[in-house]
């Protein structure tokens, strides 16, 4: 890819590297979606791979796309020797629709992404134009605009989403709601301290530590906390 723009790089590249040894989180984020992930897979904004770990093994093939020059080169660094995944530089304000990309995935998954573009309309009719008819589109955001604090703002995020008004855009470009829902009630509270109350930036350490010694609290909260509210807004929706 050529003429990036380095000011569009405030997508939160440098909180990701502190996530490197959350394994536990993203096997357990991982469960809410995997009965949805189909052989042929695009992961929109893949980051350093959390996400890919927990499910390589179980792909036919796999498309990794980033558009942070660190990450992209990560990436091929990591998953160089395994022949099945591909990575490509990909801008979402500007997506190419190559004929090549028309209709070739099963499914599209996307995790705390499209929060940082400015306008998002592009990158969801690209991820549709990627997609096979029935394929499915998983989108893993941020939840609830009155949780919208300083974390936000440090890392770059224009919007958090609601289950109603995400549902209502998909539709837009008829894809049908296959299944929509909040996850991490635990991680909604502290995050409503730590950005709405504290005013605190950037993630620190200790804000990963914690998350994992609270994984076990969080998991049982998910459980016992029926309420429609959570960290992050997990969607499912296919193309026709």
């Amino acid at each position: 890819m050529e003429n990036i723009d380095l000011h569009k790089l405030n997508y939160g590249t440098e909180a990701l590297e502190k996530f490197d040894d959350s394994n536990n989180y993203f096997q357990w984020l991982y469960q809410q979606i995997d009965i949805y992930i189909n052989d042929r897979i695009i992961e929109v904004g893949a980051g350093r791979g959390h996400l890919t770990d927990c499910y390589f093994d179980f792909s036919e093939a796999i498309c990794l796309t980033e558009f942070d020059p660190n990450c992209y080169n990560f990436l091929k660094s990591k998953y160089q020797s395994i022949g099945k995944i591909d990575c490509m530089q990909v801008d979402l304000e500007n997506p190419s629709f190559e004929p090549r990309m028309s209709e070739k995935f099963d499914t599209v998954l996307s995790c705390n992404v499209l929060e940082h573009l400015p306008r998002e309309s592009k990158a969801i009719s690209w991820m549709k134009y990627i997609l096979k008819p029935h394929g499915k589109l998983i989108l893993i955001l941020p939840a609830h605009q009155f949780l919208f604090g300083s974390i936000d703002e440090y890392y770059g995020h224009y919007r958090r989403y609601d289950h109603s008004s995400l549902c209502q855009n998909l539709e837009k470009f008829d894809f049908k709601i296959v299944k929509s829902f909040y996850f991490g009630k635990l991680g909604a509270i502290l995050w409503f301290f730590k950005g709405k109350v504290f005013k605190q930036g950037k993630i620190s350490d200790n804000d990963v530590v914690l998350r994992q010694l609270l994984l076990p609290i969080a998991k049982l909260f998910e459980k016992i906390i029926k309420l429609p509210f959570g960290h992050n807004l997990i969607t499912i929706a296919e193309k026709p």
